[in-house]
């Protein structure tokens, strides 16, 4: 963690872990990893047979080598972990890149990729305690009804943007596999 390893780093890198396949947990957050240092590795993690926690998080890798990391990390029935929170540069729409790398993945491994380092469900009750503050707080200057409504709403808002959002995702999911 955080030794700035850079994607130059990552080939040197991968060279030496191939040969430590009873490796159980491999961090490789805060390292300046790239795309070019996901593929670097790709084969040494493959081949971490027993590998049960690898964490990438606060790196500059792209959901596209993510994705790739993710197909080519299936075939390890061992792994738990998949954390790869907090990417420098963009990340598109996070909910869709969190739920197409858990379908590559075993089935029990607990994936965390989000713009943050917090997971995406944490990030979900954080924000739905900041509505209820936030309207407990109008209560209590507004009068008896303003802090109620207000948390309603925002509560109607986020279930239609929500919904919304689940049926954008699924559609190009229905396409593909047809």
């Amino acid at each position: 963690t955080n030794c700035e390893l850079g994607d130059g780093g990552c080939e040197a890198l991968s060279v030496g872990v191939r040969h430590a396949r009873k490796l159980e947990r491999f961090n490789l957050a805060w390292n300046r990893i790239g795309a070019a240092g996901v593929l670097a590795l790709l084969p040494a993690l493959e081949s971490m047979k027993h590998l049960k926690i690898l964490g990438l998080g606060s790196n500059a890798i792209p959901a596209s080598a993510l994705v790739v990391l993710a197909e080519g990390m299936a075939g390890v029935a061992s792994l738990r972990e998949f954390r790869a929170s907090g990417q420098k540069g963009f990340l598109p729409v996070e909910d869709t890149l969190q739920r197409r790398i858990e379908a590559i993945l075993p089935a029990k491994t607990v994936v965390e990729v989000s713009q943050t380092n917090l997971p995406v469900r944490k990030l979900a009750e954080l924000a739905q305690f900041g509505v209820k503050a936030m309207a407990d707080g109008m209560q209590l200057l507004g009068g008896t009804g303003a802090g109620e409504a207000l948390h309603a709403q925002i509560l109607s808002e986020s279930e239609s943007e929500g919904s919304a959002d689940e049926n954008a995702a699924a559609q190009p999911n229905a396409a593909s596999h047809s």
